[in-house]
């Protein structure tokens, strides 16, 4: 079995992101992607960079435009994993 070891520099995407996806972001308070998009829109204590709300149902979330996923979708995916 072998070990896999990460340095500081590996976790940079994972712990400072140049963005944030909310995959199934809702508009509806009672689910839990709202208020993961409520944490991170927070004027005081969200997220700083850029936030996109992917729902093919929604026009905005919480005031942040949402993108529908497509072939065209103009946000490039990078998995820090």
């Amino acid at each position: 079995m072998s070990v896999r070891t990460s340095s500081a520099a590996s976790l940079a995407p994972f712990f400072a992101p140049n963005g944030v996806a909310v995959i199934g972001a809702s508009r509806d308070p009672t689910k839990i992607s709202y208020g993961v998009m409520r944490n991170l829109t927070d004027p005081e204590r969200g997220y700083r960079g850029p936030i996109y709300p992917i729902n093919p149902k929604a026009d905005e979330v919480l005031g942040c435009a949402v993108t529908p996923i497509s072939p065209r979708c103009p946000i490039r995916w990078s998995w820090p994993c």
